[in-house]
């Protein structure tokens, strides 16, 4: 049974009550219920979707609201944006990518750039068209989640000395994934011009 508490935090946190039968050494098994609480608020994601984060952005995530959670990983506000990811498959276990991205700090008409590329996968083919860009961006840990019906990606990713995680949300891996290596994209490179 899930309860729901208000934190003092503002964040809000799940309890999970259970009961447990213990067993003492001369009477056997005791069933009277001995209550136990774990509390989640320390893990936003975990308390939404009981996935648990890796440890890293668990450790940077500690104790947020999922508002703050969502704006400081998942770049909603950052330059650069995927509108739409679309592949043909072809022979060999290869795939031609037709990614569009909108860069807002490009000149209204020159916002939004469609992109062809043929790769062995999405992330190859996202990789290859922010490096191209001028955003290098460097895979350390990859983790992906099915939530629902939808796919989370969660990308630790680094260029030179600064590492960043991000999270990316979307209908399939393909496209959770394309949108965690952006978000990376707009954590590493905020000022990109």
């Amino acid at each position: 049974m899930f309860i729901y508490t208000p934190s003092r935090r503002r964040t809000h946190s799940f309890t999970r009550d259970t009961t447990r039968a213990f067993s003492t050494p001369n009477q056997g098994t005791n069933f009277e219920a001995q209550p136990t609480r774990r509390t989640f608020a320390d893990d936003p994601f975990r308390a939404r979707f009981g996935h648990r984060l890796p440890r890293g952005l668990r450790e940077q995530a500690h104790g947020m609201a999922w508002r703050t959670f969502t704006e400081t990983f998942c770049s909603p506000g950052g330059a650069l944006s995927l509108q739409s990811l679309n592949h043909e498959q072809l022979r060999a276990g290869r795939r031609r990518y037709t990614i569009t991205l909108a860069d807002s700090t490009q000149p209204p008409s020159q916002r939004t750039s469609t992109h062809t590329i043929t790769s062995m996968g999405a992330i190859s083919a996202m990789t290859h068209i922010l490096a191209d860009g001028g955003r290098r961006v460097e895979i350390l840990e990859f983790h992906q989640f099915t939530i629902f019906e939808a796919t989370v990606t969660m990308i630790y990713a680094a260029h030179d000395r600064r590492k960043v995680w991000t999270v990316g949300f979307g209908s399939n891996p393909d496209i959770s994934a394309a949108n965690s290596l952006v978000n990376a994209a707009n954590r590493l490179y905020p000022t990109v011009k």
